[in-house]
């Protein structure tokens, strides 16, 4: 970059030295690099390292103008002569030219003239997960801490009031299921269903607490419940509040200060909750990539219902009805030679609308303060029904967990009704749990899938201090490239955008985007809800950390 202008060159090969090519300037090291094999690419999903720097090599690059803060002009010489689109492009030069303006740090307009024949019109919109579009946040503050001094004086004593710790928690979106005092201890059991950030519901509990607790409660414990688990349990010495609350320390070595461990028995007074709730939402599907219809998407409506038997026992279902989309569009038979355990969805898209996503029975239990299990019944997802189990160790001060999951399932019906088909399988997974530093964390999943297959998936998720998280998966399994399919395994990247982030106010909803080359029937698993470790991370110590800053938020 020289001031206002900025210079861009590089050296292609293969499809980037379709127009004015030049012998490789690399087969002075080997005469390899001087052909370039006929390209073969098979199934895909595969490296092929041997095309690197092969046969004839041409030269491309631009450069860039900025007249004024917003408008920039642009020319490039492209080496890309578009012979596969010769059908509907006409390359009449290697020149383009375009100008830029930019609206704002976040929205661009461009127009452009290309390979000498073609105009175009362009808007890009730019995210910054660093920078929130309502700033720090909207939220109400909490509640101001009350110092407590930790002496007796001859003075009034503050005494505990219940009745107005549970008022103020409601209004800050916490609910106390159960609140007990044990000596000189007090035990908050905290529903969370406001804040994404489990150490923003604790700070806030926290706080509330030193002012509506007596001065005799030397220690308070949050515990975190969901589902009817408590997930864990925070602890705290009362006259160490002021000091964290005051102190310039990081959030981290606050968090340090803090007994974060786990806790089994819920106490609380079931028959007080809310047994039935229910919603009604908008969904989107989509699918990416298929060659005949890159996109194809439905946005619909789906009712839910759920009712709570007890605590961590429940019976939830699930109707989805189409409004508009374009999944009839491309239907294609499956060609797979496996089972078709999953690429024969599009089946279930055409003739299962409406249709029942999910009706099903599902059992929670602690029966150790670091073991978790799960039981399910019923019609579990859109393509299976049948029985699930699930065990979980996962204490909540200690970054290793590990799982061990078995399910029996048939295939249901297309039409999403109560029939299923004759194809039926067991299937299981052990799985390893791993939390990291600096975010990230990885899972093993290794057992047997859908089709029948063996093998493992490995995913690899960073997540970042403001809620956002990315990453990717892969597996594989004893089904041959070949037998497998078009992009030979399963693989594909994800991307998590939370809901508090984007409108500033709290919020548990997130937005995943889900990018899979291709839906094959391979390394398929059930798509399950509460699947265990879902559940309890948020919870937990790593996540607690992770967005320590939140503490006093």
């Amino acid at each position: 970059m020289l001031g206002d202008l900025s210079l861009s060159a590089g050296l292609g090969f293969g499809r980037l030295a379709s127009y004015g090519a030049f012998s490789s300037p690399l087969s002075f090291l080997s005469d390899g690099f001087e052909t370039r094999a006929v390209r073969d690419v098979g199934k895909g999903g595969e490296v092929e390292f041997g095309e690197w720097f092969q046969g004839k090599a041409a030269f491309f690059g631009g450069l860039s103008y900025t007249f004024h803060k917003d408008l920039t002009a642009k020319i490039e010489y492209s080496s890309d002569i578009y012979n596969l689109e010769r059908a509907y492009f006409d390359h009449r030069s290697p020149w383009n030219v375009g100008l830029a303006y930019q609206v704002n740090k976040s929205f661009s307009l461009g127009a452009s003239w290309l390979n000498g024949s073609k105009a175009a019109l362009s808007a890009h919109l730019t995210i910054d997960p660093m920078s929130p579009p309502n700033g720090p946040g909207l939220e109400l503050s909490p509640t101001p801490i009350q110092p407590f001094s930790g002496v007796k004086s001859f003075s009034k004593q503050k005494v505990t009031d219940l009745t107005n710790l549970r008022n103020v928690l409601q209004v800050d979106g916490l609910k106390a299921v159960g609140i007990l005092i044990e000596g000189s201890n007090a035990r908050i059991q905290i529903e969370n269903t406001t804040y994404r950030p489990y150490v923003q519901a604790l700070g806030r509990t926290l706080q509330t607490a030193s002012r509506f607790l007596g001065d005799d409660i030397k220690t308070i414990s949050v515990e975190f419940v969901a589902k009817g688990l408590v997930l864990s349990s925070s602890t705290a010495r009362r006259g160490d509040f002021e000091q964290l609350f005051l102190s310039t320390d990081s959030s981290d070595t606050q968090l340090d200060q803090l007994q974060i461990g786990d806790q089994k028995y819920l106490r609380s007074d079931f028959d007080k909750t809310q047994k039935i709730s229910w919603k009604i939402e908008p969904y989107f599907d989509y699918s990416l990539f298929d060659p005949f219809a890159p996109f194809m998407g439905e946005l619909g409506a789906k009712f839910a219902l759920k009712y709570s038997f007890s605590s961590g026992t429940s019976i939830d279902g699930e109707i989805k009805k189409g409004l508009i989309g374009n999944f009839d569009a491309n239907y294609r038979a499956s060609d797979s030679v496996l089972p078709r355990v999953r690429s024969d969805h599009p089946l279930y898209q055409k003739y299962g609308d409406p249709g029942l996503s999910r009706l099903t029975f599902t059992r929670l239990a602690k029966p150790t303060p670091s073991v978790y299990s799960r039981i399910s019944a019923g019609y579990l997802e859109e393509m299976y029904a049948g029985m699930s189990g699930e065990v979980l160790w996962k204490p909540a001060n200690q970054r290793l967990g590990l799982g061990i999951e078995i399910n029996h399932v048939a295939k249901r019906d297309f039409d999403l009704r109560f029939g299923v088909q004759d194809y039926r399988i067991t299937t299981g997974h052990a799985s390893v749990y791993y939390d990291f530093e600096q975010g990230f964390s990885a899972q093993l999943d290794a057992g047997r899938y859908l089709a029948g297959d063996y093998g493992a998936t490995f995913s690899l998720t960073r997540e970042f201090g403001n809620g956002w998280r990315m990453g990717g998966y892969f597996t594989l399994t004893n089904v041959p490239f070949e037998d497998f399919g078009e992009g030979s395994f399963d693989k594909g990247i994800f991307i998590t955008i939370p809901f508090d982030w984007a409108a500033g106010r709290p919020s548990q909803q997130i937005s995943r985007v889900n990018i899979v080359p291709i839906t094959r029937d391979g390394g398929a698993r059930l798509r399950l809800k509460d699947r265990l470790y879902d559940i309890v991370k948020p919870a937990h110590k790593g996540a607690i950390y992770r967005e320590a800053a939140r503490l006093w938020k």
